[in-house]
């Protein structure tokens, strides 16, 4: 008896703590989804206007994309079920927020390398 008290204390408490955390991390949460696709979305437009694009030009900056994709794989997944109106899991909520801060970093590194390409900077 005293185990599952301390139990149901101990659930309280977390969900206590998300809740007072899920204002914060749903806005960061947020703001990770629509930078990591307006990144990908000028890269496309970038890659894109290219006569030549598979001329491994662009390969550095495939694979810091494809980093920053993996990065937020559950952040996408959760976004497109929403979007779905399909149920969310536990487990998908908690993948989320054990990979905000990778996804965070990995768009900033893109976004970063995007920024720093010579191509980009030489255009009208």
């Amino acid at each position: 008896m005293k185990m599952d008290c301390f139990a149901i204390v101990l659930l309280a408490c977390s969900i206590i703590g998300c809740a007072a955390l899920a204002p914060d991390f749903r806005a960061r949460a947020d703001d990770a989804f629509r930078k990591q696709n307006r990144l990908s979305a000028e890269f496309m437009l970038m890659v894109a206007s290219e006569k030549a694009p598979a001329s491994g030009l662009y390969a550095g900056l495939f694979e810091y994309e494809a980093a920053m994709l993996d990065a937020c794989q559950p952040l996408n997944t959760i976004a497109a079920k929403r979007r779905d109106n399909q149920r969310v899991t536990l487990h998908e909520k908690r993948a989320v927020l054990d990979s905000l801060d990778p996804c965070e970093s990995a768009a900033t590194v893109f976004e970063a390398r995007l920024q720093a390409f010579p191509e980009r900077s030489s255009r009208p």
